[in-house]
């Protein structure tokens, strides 16, 4: 449960880093240092984790030439048409400018019961991933703009792909733990 928790963060930062800054149309990522990219480098582990929360440590680049601060944010953790669960951001977020650099995302997972949290695990492992769906809404401050980014629907292999993770990779993170 706890990398699935972190497999969903990082999902959800790729998802508002490739909203907030310019498309990357599907292509393979530039060089972290490229101006106006923003991603993930690295999942570097978790510390604190209790109780389905605690804090997620990424190594992510940030292109552009502004911090990036998430204020708020929430992923919508969908089965079929149906909310089973969210992940929120439990504390402000700060990606520094033009480096890559150790980011610390505080992060708490709700799920509607714990026979969802068994068959969305389930679901997983057996690589069932076509009905399972996550919707973005947060809020973020660039520089001095402030930005509000929601993305519904998007399939969790499409938000895999985004942060580089293959459905296989997902898997095997979940049986890990």
């Amino acid at each position: 449960m706890k990398r699935f928790l972190v497999t969903i963060a990082l999902c959800a930062l790729m998802a508002i880093g490739a909203t907030s800054c310019k498309k990357q149309s599907g292509e393979a990522l530039p060089a972290a240092t490229e101006k106006g990219v923003v991603r993930i480098e690295k999942f570097e582990g978790i510390e604190h984790f209790k109780n389905l929360s605690g804090d997620l440590l990424f190594s992510v680049s940030n292109g552009l030439r502004s911090n990036i601060t998430i204020t708020r944010g929430e992923i919508e953790i969908n089965l079929g048409d149906k909310k089973i669960g969210s992940l929120q951001l439990t504390g402000e977020v700060t990606l520094p400018k033009r480096v890559v650099s150790s980011v610390r995302v505080p992060a708490a997972l709700t799920l509607s019961s714990p026979i969802v949290a068994y068959g969305l695990i389930t679901k997983v492992v057996r690589g069932e991933f076509d009905k399972i769906n996550l919707t973005i809404d947060a809020d973020a401050k660039i520089g001095a703009i402030n930005k509000h980014v929601r993305r519904e629907n998007i399939s969790l292999q499409e938000a895999l792909k985004a942060a580089g993770i293959s459905t296989d990779g997902l898997k095997s993170l979940v049986k890990s733990k």
